[in-house]
């Protein structure tokens, strides 16, 4: 499901990002500020409802949903929708405004997977590790 959620945030990147000639579109040359934010905010859900599993579910979430958003969905809901055709159509521009905002969006979700998680969650090594930087 929150792979699910990251698809469709990447999915509303590009309509927030790709010029305003196209339908539903905003010509934002900031997205990935939007994107970055949003990706933080799942980042911290996943880190406050499995802590001890925040990373493996942070990946395969991320990996899930790169694949439904830059995959999946150009070719069915896109190709078959529009085009009536089994297709692989990506523009460059989409390329470069997901290139924009993963490099945003990945470092604040794996960051906020790696700061918000709650003391009482953390396991006795990673209690230590966090012990040491916050004294540090």
């Amino acid at each position: 499901m929150v792979g699910l959620v990251l698809a469709f945030l990447l999915h509303a990147d590009w309509h927030i990002a790709r010029p305003t000639h196209h339908r539903w579109s905003l010509g934002f040359s900031f997205h990935w500020l939007i994107t970055a934010t949003l990706f933080a905010a799942v980042g911290w859900f996943v880190a406050r409802r499995w802590p001890a599993e925040r990373w493996r579910i942070g990946a395969q979430s991320l990996l899930l949903g790169l694949v439904f958003a830059q995959i999946l969905e150009p070719i069915f809901l896109e190709g078959l929708y529009y085009h009536h055709a089994l297709e692989y159509r990506i523009e460059p521009e989409r390329w470069r405004a997901l290139g924009i905002a993963l490099v945003a969006a990945i470092p604040a979700y794996a960051l906020t997977l790696w700061l918000c998680v709650s003391a009482d969650a953390l396991s006795g090594d990673e209690r230590a590790l966090s012990a040491t930087v916050d004294s540090g």
